[in-house]
């Protein structure tokens, strides 16, 4: 029984690793995606660097995340944008093999033979995984690299840990919903619903990182509001993602600053 499903996980995991990493369409996008995030990421740098600092550094101000520091730019990227433009890489490659097995006639062979369905689904999964991580792990290094070029100060390494393993987390995460409603549904019908998903959970994340924090500055906020987890965080990827990296948040940084006490 194990041997039938490890055959056919190791031979769609083989196939969709090389068939993925080898795609100019992949690739293309991974080009993309990396300019946008890493140019990006250099531009909201350079602001920091010649944005003009509060006179005193303990008066209540709504300074951006990125105004402040090499960590606050990496986290006005990972909370801002990452969430947005990464989605597309699994998206896009997990729908595209699925069309390409379908065409192949690959899934109605495997329907012929008595082989348990869960052995090509793991293969595909990790397949298409491991192939994934490779251009997600390079940009996000690309970035940080960017960030601290520009900046002058390299990013804290705990902060850039969590945003590597946030990225590949996030990448995961859109790739198992992404076969998922592919397999259910026809190939060609995957991607726009898909990217329905995406963009509910982009509109749905959660609100303590930036609606409450620039309202509560509105109002006249003299403390500083920190990223911390709210349930909200729970409901979407962009969520889940954003819950973990704000445990790896540096302290000192707030959208509003604390005054100084009687001043």
């Amino acid at each position: 029984m194990l041997g039938t499903i490890l055959q056919p996980a190791i031979a769609f995991a083989r196939k969709d690793f090389f068939e993925v990493l080898r795609s100019p369409r992949l690739i293309t996008l991974s080009i993309v995606l990396g300019v946008l995030l890493v140019g990006s990421s250099a531009a909201l740098a350079v602001v920091m660097v010649n944005a003009a600092k509060p006179p005193n550094p303990d008066a209540p101000n709504p300074f951006e995340v990125w105004f402040q520091d090499s960590n606050g730019v990496l986290t006005g990227i990972a909370f801002g944008l990452t969430p947005v433009f990464l989605p597309f890489l699994p998206i896009l490659a997990a729908t595209q093999v699925l069309q390409k097995d379908r065409e192949r006639g690959i899934f109605q062979l495997f329907l012929l033979k008595p082989i348990p369905p869960w052995g090509p689904a793991l293969g595909k999964l990790a397949g298409l995984y491991g192939a994934l991580v490779v251009p997600t792990v390079a940009i996000s290094l690309g970035v940080a690299t960017a960030i601290g070029v520009v900046a002058g100060s390299p990013v804290d390494g705990g902060l850039l840990a969590a945003y590597i393993a946030g990225n590949i987390v996030l990448v995961g995460l859109y790739l198992l919903v992404t076969l998922l409603v592919g397999s259910l549904l026809q190939a060609q019908n995957a991607e726009p619903l898909v990217v329905l998903v995406w963009i509910g959970f982009n509109l749905l994340r959660g609100t303590g990182y930036f609606v409450t924090a620039r309202l509560a500055a509105l109002l006249g906020a003299d403390s500083a509001t920190t990223f911390q987890v709210g349930w909200t965080d729970l409901a979407t990827f962009t969520g889940l993602y954003q819950a973990f990296l704000a445990l790896s948040v540096p302290p000192s940084l707030g959208f509003v600053v604390s005054p100084v006490p009687g001043g």
